[in-house]
């Protein structure tokens, strides 16, 4: 992550350092950081809700980066009153690398990836708010906040994650121009092929659920009437879980048409809508 677009005023934190800050925390309001490990740092913001024994995290889609030059967004950051739960906002440093990227998909670079840290990083929240065992935990993210939630959540066993038109193979995102900025300028890597014979688990989730061995429980909504969703991202990730008896109860779909927005059949479902299924998710959480 480029470091000049992180503002002074943020405190840096590692595992331990952050165990004692947010134990020294009594803001109501948000305490926005950067979590450091074994070299890399993500920009984090965290909610405390008092009684709160449920932990939310969230993670961004696509930014607009006329909106935001550096990047580092929190999105939904203000639907944190809403809800009975910690919630915890990774932004991706991945799209700091250019003023063009708008999406990362975690990505960070050739070497290291997103989950691997945020995972860690999960942990170590949960752990000084409470939110133990994992299944306290439910990770969200639409698009390619979707990809990302899904990913973190396979080195979380136990906790849930609900998406709404996530990418499952990124590598299939029909933008091309954001593949191949990811591709070249994050990973500094010529073609999406390479990308895939190279890191087939860092692009396509089957492939990084068979390498974690652990399918994450998914409630997954779908607009049906986006064709891409649904073709490439949707129906191979529902047929992998149903291919195995024990993965297919993990997997609910919660699929939906609407054709009203046209070209943005793939934009998320509206604030309500989400807030209400979240609602539902974080009071099945045991």
């Amino acid at each position: 992550m480029r470091r000049d677009v992180i503002p002074p005023q943020w405190e840096k934190h590692d595992d331990v350092s952050l165990a004692g800050r947010i134990a020294a925390w009594h803001s109501a309001e948000p305490l926005t950081f950067v979590y450091s490990r074994e070299g890399v740092e993500v920009p984090c913001r965290l909610s405390i809700r008092p009684g709160a024994d449920r932990l939310l995290i969230l993670f961004n889609g696509a930014v607009d980066r006329q909106r935001s030059r550096s990047g580092i967004v929190f999105q939904r950051s203000s639907w944190r009153e809403e809800f009975d739960a910690h919630c915890l906002w990774v932004a991706d440093p991945t799209i700091t690398h250019s003023i063009q990227m708008r999406i990362g998909w975690g990505q960070l670079n050739g070497v290291d990836f997103l989950p691997c840290t945020a995972a860690p990083l999960v942990k170590a929240v949960a752990h000084a708010l409470g939110c133990e065992p994992a299944r306290r935990r439910l990770y969200y993210g639409s698009s390619a906040g979707g990809f990302q939630a899904l990913a973190t959540a396979a080195l979380d066993e136990g906790a849930a994650v609900m998406v709404n038109n996530p990418q499952t193979d990124w590598l299939k995102y029909p933008f091309l121009r954001d593949v191949d900025l990811v591709t070249r300028l994050a990973l500094r890597r010529s073609s999406a092929e390479q990308v895939r014979e190279e890191f087939p688990w860092r692009s396509d989730l089957r492939a990084l659920f068979e390498l974690c061995e652990h399918a994450p429980r998914v409630e997954y909504h779908v607009n049906f009437s986006s064709k891409f969703d649904v073709e490439d991202h949707y129906r191979p990730l529902r047929e992998w879980y149903e291919a195995d008896d024990a993965r297919a109860e993990r997997f609910v779909s919660r699929s939906y048409r609407d054709g009203s927005r046209g070209v943005s059949a793939h934009a998320p479902l509206p604030r309500e809508q989400t807030v209400s299924a979240l609602h539902r998710n974080l009071a099945s959480l045991t």
